[in-house]
This record gives structure tokens, sequence and C-alpha cells, in this order.
């Protein structure tokens, strides 16, 4: 099989230029080969060295240089071709013809008129590169569809398999024959364990596994293990599930509700599956609908709230103001050990020793927070810890910046000095060199030239870099005079 390399010269000029080729303003080279990814080698000094690979476009002003010049082509799986000399510069065309380096077609068609499953299968593992391969998928399928175990004779040929194409046909009858199996579902887990890829070429994979776990014995822990697992989560991630995902956490969660234990259920499921919160809309509300069935319905609703604010949406103010504060000391909590008796005087106290922050409640939200049942004593202490809170927080970030400051000056104080000392080495062997040793001290010109140098700098960070050299350098003479 012979691949040709063309390399095409266009001119693009005037008919004046055409006679008069010198007069030609653009030049446009271009070398092609099908199939593309041809190297192109020119000799040079005795060597072929590389000089393109195809596609290739080049313009230029003046003509390229190659009449006489040898060129040959090379590519992976072919053999070198024979080298073509350049009979001409412009206009010109150079064909450079390479071949396979194995010709197995022959080979190939006796395999094809035999139509042995076993040949074929010798063919792949013999002629891995052959260009050819595609050839045996069609009668290889054939004759697998005919097998007692054909989903291992499938999955054996996706090993091989290197286009999408015939891998989504491969994967279609595969999936298939797993549903004719008597335990389809651990089929289908098979099938994703060995080729995560399977999501895509086979849209419906996901509503494959979903209606088999619909039918199974315990659908919960089945939908537990699809989405619980990560490399399960990531193969279904993809837009173009969303809808398929969001309908089996729907049939996961009308099972759950089913269960002896339906608010535990549906805790376990935000638990245990990555994806879940993304159906907040499916969740919250059934579990506030089971909330409000129990007794002590605003404490666990306000246990919900600390532990998923993505459910606040769903529920009352009263219930997102009760799940403010730190773990253990939430207003409900406070509320709680309020009804229960505890003083007001030992709260507020425990609620300022804590130090932990609750929330700069607006004047409606202290309302509501009275209606609540919680004394103003009591309220005024979480706004007095939570401002106090706040206030150590700036302070932190005010000592931090400053610290920062303080960091940077140095450094560049230490760099400054590092910079005044070369000055003055370079100062210093200048003078020697002219005979004209100077009567300043040493430590003056340091500091002269240190000055010099934070005046580069400018604003607070000068004025910091000045005072730090000039307490650097003792210096008798009086700046001014030395400036």
């Amino acid at each position: 099989m012979e691949i040709t390399t063309t390399i095409k010269v266009l001119k693009i000029c005037s008919i004046v230029s055409l006679i008069l080729f010198s007069s030609c303003s653009t030049l446009d080279y271009k070398i092609d080969s099908e199939p593309p990814g041809a190297d192109i080698y020119r000799l040079q000094d005795g060597r072929y060295k590389l000089y393109a690979t195809t596609p290739f476009s080049e313009q230029v002003m003046s003509p390229l240089r190659w009449t006489g010049d040898s060129f040959i082509a090379k590519r992976e799986g072919y053999f070198d071709s024979e080298p073509v000399t350049a009979a001409q510069t412009v206009p010109g065309r150079m064909f450079l013809n390479f071949r396979l380096k194995q010709n197995d077609l022959p080979i190939l068609e006796r395999y094809l008129s035999e139509n042995s499953l076993s040949q074929y299968w010798y063919f792949l593992q013999t002629y891995p590169d052959s260009l050819h391969r595609k050839k045996v998928y069609a009668p290889m399928l054939s004759l697998i569809a005919r097998q007692s175990n054909a989903q291992q004779s499938y999955s054996r040929l996706l090993r091989y398999v290197e286009d999408k194409e015939t891998r989504k046909i491969v994967f279609g009858r595969m999936i298939k024959a797993i549903y004719k199996s008597k335990t389809p579902l651990p089929g289908l887990y098979a099938l994703l364990d060995q080729f995560p890829d399977i999501a895509d070429y086979q849209s419906d994979m996901l509503s494959a596994i979903v209606s088999q776990i619909e039918t199974s014995k315990n659908p919960v822990a089945e939908y537990n293990r699809l989405f619980a697992e990560a490399s399960y989560s990531d193969v279904f991630s993809g837009e173009s599930y969303a809808q398929t995902r969001a309908d089996a956490f729907n049939k996961l969660i009308k099972h759950v509700k089913r269960s002896r234990a339906p608010l535990k259920g549906l805790y376990a499921v935000l638990e245990k599956h990555p994806l879940a919160l993304q159906y907040s809309s499916l969740i919250f509300p059934e579990m506030i609908g089971l909330i409000k069935q129990m007794k002590n319905t605003d404490s666990k609703l306000s246990l919900l709230s600390a532990k998923y604010p993505a459910s606040n949406k769903y529920l009352p103010d009263r219930i997102r103001l009760a799940a403010i504060g730190p773990a253990g000391m939430r207003v409900f909590e406070i509320n709680d050990l309020i009804k229960n008796g505890l003083g007001e005087s030992i709260i507020t106290q425990k609620i300022l020793n804590a130090g932990e922050p609750y929330k700069e409640f607006s004047f409606s939200e202290i309302e509501s927070l009275g209606k609540m049942g919680l004394p103003d004593k009591v309220v005024a202490a979480m706004l007095n810890v939570t401002a106090s809170y706040n206030k150590s927080i700036l302070e932190e970030k005010r000592q931090q910046a400053a610290q920062a400051l303080i960091s940077q000056q140095h450094e560049m104080a230490e760099k400054r000095r590092a910079a005044a000392e070369r000055e003055y080495q370079r100062q210093k062997q200048s003078a020697s060199e002219k005979n004209n040793e100077t009567n300043v001290p040493a430590e003056c010109l340091k500091l002269v030239a240190a000055l010099k140098a934070c005046e580069q700098t400018g604003g607070f960070l000068s004025m910091g870099c000045k005072a730090i050299a000039n307490s650097s350098f003792d210096c008798p003479i009086p700046v001014a005079k030395l400036m």
C-alpha cells in the first residue's frame, strides 16, 4: 500500500511577475500527506535532518532553495520512502511514496475465508498494528453471538478494539448478553469495574442498572452501593446523566421512606452519598415532613439545620435561628436548658466563658428569639460574645498585617544594606584606582549609599527604610553634608 506525500509551491503574484520571477511578493509552500503525520527529512551536510511534519505551510518572500536537494519521507508503521531529488524550486510538486512495513492483507484474506474465531484471535495477537484489523470485527461479533460465554468473549474483544464506534457496538452486545444471564446486576457492576469508559458509549447504562436494582431483593443496599462508591459516582457524574441520577435518587428515597426507620435512613443517604446534596429538593422536604410527625419537632429540625445548612431554605426562620451557635450551646439547646429550669445567670456566664460566636442578630431576629423564650440577658450575652469574637479576629488580622509590613521593611532594609555595601566597595575601588582616597569614613559612605537606595521606594516604606539605615551605620558626619 503506497501513501503519497505532495509538496506544493504556490506563487502569489501578478501576471508580469510570473515572467519576472524576482518581483514575486509571496510564495506559499505547502506539504501534505495522506495519511497526515509524515516526517519530511532533507539531506544536509551528509545527513538527513528533519525538515517538516505534514501538514506544513510556510509563506516566504523569496524562494526556498530546493533545486538538487534530496528528501525522504518517514512515518511510523511504514517503510521510509526512496530518496527524491528536487528538480526545480518553483513552481513544483514533490511525490514521496512510502508503504506499510507489514503487508498483512493477503494473510487476513486467508483468515476471512476460514472464518474461524480462534484464527481471528490469533490474527489480532500476531498483527496488533495492522491497519486492516477492522475487517475482522464484524465476523467476530457474529461468531461470538453464538457462544454460550459470549460476555467473556466480548470483554476480550474490547481489549483489542480502539475506535469508539466499534467499542459502542461491542458494549451494546455485551449488555444484552448480561441481561440474559442469571445474575445481571453483578454482571453490570463487573462491566463498570473492568471498563469505566463505558459511560462514553452506552448512554442508558445507569438506567439499566436502576431497572435491575428495582427488581432486586434489597434495593436500598444496591442504591447505596451504586452511589456511595466513588468509582461509580465518577462514571455517572456527567451532565448527560443528571436526570437519570435524579430519578435514581428519587427511587432510593421512596424505598428508604418505606423502611422501619425512614428518618435514620435519609440521614444515612446524606452521609454516604457524595452526590446527595445535589438533590436536596428531593431529600430535605421528605425529612422535614417526617420530623414534623415526631415529638420535639423544633429540636430535631434545628439539628437538621445545624448539620446541613442547605436545608435552611426549607425551614421556617425560627428553626434557622435555633440552629445558630457552637455545638452543645446552640440556640435551641440553650432554650431547652432554660425550659428545664437552669438559671439565666449560669447560662449567661457559660456563653461568655465559651467565647464562641453566634450572630449579629437583627432587631427582627432578636424579637423572634424572645418569642422562642430566650431572656434578654441571654440574648445580650450572645451578642456580646459575638462582638468580642469578631473584634479579636479583626485585631488578629491587623497584627498579622502589621507583622507582614514589618517583615517586608526588614527584608527591604537588608537588601538596601547589601546594595549599600556593594556601592561602597565599588566607590572605594574606584577611588583607589584614581589614587584619590577620600577622607569620609567608610560607615558614612555606606549610609549615603543606603539612603540613596531607600529613595527608590516611596511613601511609608521609604521612611521606614531610611530610619533603619540611619540606625544601622555609625557615621559622625551629618547626613545633610553627605547628600
